[in-house]
C-alpha cells in the first residue's frame, strides 16, 4: 500500500511550491500527482504556470498533469489529481499553498478516511509546529486523507468528494458524501494529530487577485443546501452542545452544517473532547436533545 499526495496548483509561486512538495517527501509521502492549469473563470490568464514554477515541480516528480486549454472548474481539476491513485492505496488532498507539518505513519491507515488539523498562521509568521498553536489565528479540522475506491469523484461546485455507489438519493446532497462528515477520526502522529499549514498570504499577487474574484463570483447555493441539515448520518454516540460564547467556533460549525437549531449543534464524542481540549471546557454546555 502506497500513500499518495494529490496536489493542485496554478501560479502559486516557487517558494510555496517547494515548501509544499518538500514537506510531503519529508513526512512519508510515497508518490505525487501534481496538476497544473487555470480555470475557465479566468480567460485572460495563461493556461499554465510559469516555466520557473514548472521547473521547481519537476525537481520532485517526473511529470506535471495538465490539459489543453483551461479546466472547467475546480471539481474537474481535483478529479484529475485523484484518478491515477490505484484502488486500495491512500491519498492526501493538498494545495500548493499548504504544507504537511509532521510525518504520516502508514501503518495507522486503517479507516476509509481521516481528518487533519489545519493551521492558518498570521502573515509573516514562520512558526514551528509547536509555536503555531500560540501564534495562529485559526485552527480547524479538515477531512483530507482517504482510501481510494474506484467510484470516488468530486461533484458540484463546492468540490465535495463522493462515492457514487453509495448515492441512494441523487437529490440529497449528502447521499454518498465522504468529505464532509464530522465523524471522520483524526490521524494521529503520537499524541498530536497530523497537521497542515495553510499560507494563503504568501501566494503571488496575481493569484490572490484571482482568488478574490473567484470568491466574489462563486454561488452560495450549494453551501446553503449543506446547511439545511446536519452532516451526521446517525445519532448514535452524538453529543449535543450549546455555545456559551465563541463566535469563531459557531461560524465553523454553521459552515459544516452540524447546527440543529440556532443554539444547539451535534458532534461525536471524540470531536467534543477535541473541542474541549483545544478551546477549554467553559466554551460549551452539554444539553439534552429529543
Amino acid at each position: 500500500m502506497k500513500l499518495w499526495a494529490a496536489v493542485i496548483f496554478y501560479r502559486d509561486g516557487v517558494k510555496l511550491l517547494e515548501r509544499c512538495l518538500d514537506s510531503l517527501y519529508k513526512n512519508g509521502i510515497d508518490d505525487l500527482i501534481i496538476v497544473d492549469g487555470r480555470y475557465e473563470e479566468f480567460p485572460n490568464q495563461e493556461d499554465k504556470s510559469s516555466n520557473e514554477e514548472i521547473r521547481a515541480v519537476l525537481k520532485y516528480c517526473s511529470f506535471v498533469h495538465g490539459k489543453t486549454g483551461a479546466w472547467a472548474n475546480q471539481m474537474e481539476k481535483r478529479n484529475a489529481s485523484i484518478r491515477p491513485v490505484p484502488p486500495g492505496d491512500y491519498f492526501i488532498v493538498i494545495d500548493a499553498d499548504e504544507a504537511l507539518a509532521n510525518p504520516i505513519d502508514k501503518s495507522k491507515l486503517i479507516e476509509d478516511a481521516y481528518s487533519v488539523m489545519m493551521f492558518e498562521p498570521k502573515p509573516n509568521t514562520e512558526s514551528s509546529v509547536y509555536n503555531v498553536f500560540r501564534d495562529c489565528f485559526k485552527q480547524y479540522p479538515s477531512n483530507r486523507i482517504y482510501k481510494k475506491y474506484p467510484d470516488m469523484e468530486y461533484r458540484n461546485r463546492h468540490c465535495a468528494l463522493y462515492r457514487t455507489s453509495l448515492i441512494k438519493n441523487p437529490s440529497d446532497v449528502h447521499s454518498g458524501l465522504v468529505s464532509r462528515d464530522l465523524n471522520i477520526p483524526f490521524l494521529y502522529n503520537g499524541n498530536e494529530p497530523v497537521c497542515l499549514y495553510h499560507y494563503p498570504h504568501l501566494r503571488t499577487p496575481q493569484r490572490q487577485l484571482d482568488d478574490a474574484i473567484y470568491m466574489e463570483n462563486r454561488t452560495s447555493e450549494v453551501e446553503v443546501t449543506f446547511r439545511n441539515k446536519p452532516r451526521i448520518s446517525s445519532d448514535v454516540g452524538l453529543v449535543y452542545v450549546k455555545f456559551n460564547a465563541n463566535d469563531e467556533l459557531k461560524e465553523y460549525h454553521v459552515s459544516y452544517g452540524s447546527f440543529l437549531n440556532q443554539d444547539v449543534f451535534a458532534v461525536d464524542q471524540r470531536e467534543f473532547e477535541r473541542l474541549v481540549t483545544t478551546y477549554g471546557p467553559y466554551q460549551f454546555t452539554k444539553v439534552d436533545h429529543d
